[in-house]
């Protein structure tokens, strides 16, 4: 990092830049005991000792950055049984006295700033050895160049992800590439000449390689039409032209009738293709019911054939994933025990350029299952491009790894069959297909039934693949709005590189121009075309400038930066002597003659002044830009109308009580109680009371009297 700063520094007059990093990757970690003194920025070794089991090496990253603090050193989870060891100044990163359970061995690579192997290939790390890795520097020029060390000579290389057609970063935290691209219709899209006579082909292509050391695959594509020119486009069509090289895959459920049952509508079912998951719901037309072997459409009632027909092409399936439209899922015609039935069929479109299956996902539920009807004997096929049955017999044309198990297959031409080292468990087949349309031409079939003890089921090329239809990389692709991702597979590693034509030879960016005119200066006989977008930037502060008419045209005025006296702008004097210059207009007075000179500049000198008192009460007055009433015109308006609109309401508010309490009168007269009447009803309750009572203690005293007579 030092070293890549100071050379920054010194080059930086040739317009040169040197970056550095240090990225080690370890692989194929074995499992159990590891244990190393860590080295980075730290004079003193940090102990790492961890085990590792099923050849997952998460817990090892965890050891390793409980000491980033100390070391500057970070790890990462790689692919297969990997990690990446990144340190942030590029400094070294020293692995001291390795210990491995039983004498094992891991592998070492560098990788650059994409991700991507430096060596070809990996060096090995043995039991009590010591691992050293420097950083690496890289210089980037917009010239060729050369370097010269001790006597030797390397020259520069041209990097289309530099050179801004294509932008290639990674993510070590997910262990994912991104790949986009840079498009430009007006320049590039098809289009007739300056007369709108003759035709003119589109002039861009863009062509991109995978490798990864083992197989290659080259796509190209040459964009035509307007929305050809998008990096979601692009990225699309080139997977697509990379995926038609590699094998293709289909999962087939098992044969089924109506009487076994249909999957209700909504019904969910998820597939994979390696570590990439898709869910597909089933959704049948609102005007088929399926009931029993019978189908209902409206008030017409299907059986048999038409009833299977009609179901097959009523449920339909929407796809969600990582990719849309990535796969294809649908019911197919079958036959069942001699009987029409139908089946699920399961297709990722274009092929897989990872030479993965499609496979029924370990996540589905029992009841999936047993509602599209797999089991066991449900089966992944995958298949390879055709291959002429002359070829020579082969000890290896690629192996089939179902999960960590690998299978080399093997290829006799004289009895056009394959075979398999170790031998093939009864779950997997490997055949020959002959090509119906040419019998000359055979293709593999890899077939793994459900009972498959991995999901992760693929091929992998071999050195001689390419020559039997076999065209894989280490590598899952998903397209996605911005171009596509790439993720390595396994403990291999995939290279990009990208080879771009257009008729720009570069594409240019200008950040922190403060709005001033892009001039363009063109040396030799060439004429430079400048074609795309500019946004507006909005200064924190105003600028000052320097105005002088120009020397050999007193209609155009030259625009100079006050404080730089760099120009920035030139605009012509219009007929009525007035021009503008971000958002500066300018009224010119008298003739203008040649070489005059103006200064517009922030001026201090007024403060104090009432100035802007002044313009605050003419602007009262009398509008700027119409030359009527100003804001004060339009405040007594407003006050005007609220007034008028409060009187109306007062005045209405009256109206309203009086006639609510009109209403209130009409109401007692019919609901109300008469005092009076009432007041004479109580006297007369009264009176009856007090005779009754008076009743009463004459019965009493008469009762008496007789009691006392007696």
């Amino acid at each position: 990092g030092q070293i890549a700063e100071h050379l920054s520094n010194e080059l930086d007059a040739l317009g040169m830049s040197a970056v550095a990093t240090n990225k080690v990757e370890l692989s194929n970690i074995p499992n159990g005991l590891i244990a190393f003194e860590l080295i980075g920025e730290n004079l003193a070794a940090q102990t790492v000792s961890v085990t590792i089991s099923n050849s997952s090496p998460e817990n090892l990253v965890d050891e390793i950055n409980k000491h980033t603090e100390i070391t500057g050193i970070s790890a990462y989870l790689s692919t297969g049984s990997g990690i990446v060891l990144d340190q942030v100044d590029a400094g070294d990163i020293t692995l001291k006295n390795m210990s491995l359970a039983g004498g094992s061995t891991l592998l070492v690579n560098q990788l650059d700033e994409f991700g991507e192997r430096l060596l070809t290939s990996s060096k090995t790390l043995s039991n009590s050895e010591h691992l050293i890795v420097g950083g690496n520097i890289k210089i980037k020029s917009t010239e060729d160049f050369s370097v010269g060390c001790n006597g030797a000579t390397g020259n520069s290389q041209n990097s289309e992800f530099d050179m801004g057609y294509a932008s290639k970063s990674f993510d070590q935290t997910k262990n994912t590439t991104e790949l986009s691209f840079y498009a430009n219709y007006a320049l590039d899209a098809n289009s007739t000449n300056a007369i709108n006579v003759d035709a003119v082909a589109s002039n861009s292509r863009y062509g991109l390689t995978l490798s990864d050391g083992v197989s290659t695959l080259v796509g190209a594509v040459k964009p035509q039409i307007k929305a050809d020119f998008s990096s979601a486009a692009i990225g699309a069509s080139l997977a697509k032209e990379l995926r038609a090289q590699a094998t293709s895959t289909v999962f087939v459920g098992d044969g089924f009738t109506l009487a076994s049952g249909f999957p209700s509508d909504g019904s969910p079912i998820e597939f994979s293709i390696g570590e990439q998951k898709y869910v597909a719901v089933l959704k049948i037309d609102d005007d088929i019911k399926v009931e029993g072997t019978n189908v209902h459409v409206g008030n017409t009632t299907l059986t048999g054939t038409a009833a299977l027909s009609k179901l097959m092409s009523g449920a339909k399936f929407s796809v969600t994933g990582p990719e849309s439209e990535r796969i294809s899922v649908e019911f197919e015609a079958t036959t069942v025990s001699g009987a029409p039935g139908i089946r699920l069929r399961a297709v990722a479109e274009d092929g897989v350029i990872s030479g993965h299956g499609l496979t029924f996902a370990s996540t589905n539920l029992g009841q999936t299952k047993t509602d599209f009807h797999i089991s066991n004997t449900s089966q992944t096929e995958i298949y390879s491009k055709y291959f002429a049955q002359t070829n020579a017999t082969n000890a290896n044309i690629g192996s089939v790894l179902v999960g960590d198990a690998a299978y080399v297959i093997n290829f006799n031409t004289g009895t056009n069959a394959v075979g398999s080292t170790p031998a093939l468990p009864a779950y997997l087949t490997v055949a020959t297909v002959v090509n119906p349309a040419d019998n000359t031409q055979y293709r593999l079939k890899v077939t793994a039934t459900d009972q498959s003890p991995s999901k992760n089921i693929r091929i992998k090329s071999s050195a001689s693949s390419a020559s039997f239809g076999i065209k894989t990389a280490a590598a899952q692709v998903s397209v996605n709005s911005d171009g596509f991702q790439l993720k390595n597979i396994g403990n291999d590693n995939v290279k990009t590189t990208a080879a771009i034509d257009s008729l720009a030879s570069e594409v240019l960016s200008i950040n922190g121009a403060r709005g001033e005119d892009l001039i363009f200066t063109s040396f030799g006989t060439r004429q430079p075309i400048v074609l795309g977008k500019a946004t507006v930037e909005v200064a924190d502060t105003p600028r000052e400038y320097s105005l002088r008419v120009n020397s050999e045209n007193v209609n155009q005025i030259d625009f100079y930066d006050f404080a730089t006296n760099d120009i920035v702008g030139t605009r012509s004097i219009a007929d009525d002597k007035s021009a503008t210059f971000q958002g500066l207009a300018l009224d010119f007075s008298g003739q203008v003659q040649i070489n005059d000179a103006y200064r517009v500049l922030i001026s201090k000198s007024n403060a104090g002044d009432a100035n802007n008192l002044k313009n605050m009460i003419a602007a009262s007055l009398n509008n700027t830009s119409t030359g009527v009433g100003g804001y004060s015109e339009i405040f007594g308006d407003i006050v005007s109308k609220t007034g008028m609109k409060i009187k109306e309401n007062d005045q209405a508010l009256e109206t309203s009580e009086a006639i609510f309490k009109s209403a209130e009168e009409r109401k007692s007269d019919f609901n109300g109680v008469d005092l009076d009447t009432e007041a004479a009803r109580l006297m007369e309750q009264q009176q009856a009371y007090q005779a009754l009572a008076r009743v009463l203690t004459t019965a009493r005293e008469l009762l008496d009297t007789l009691l006392r007579s007696m």
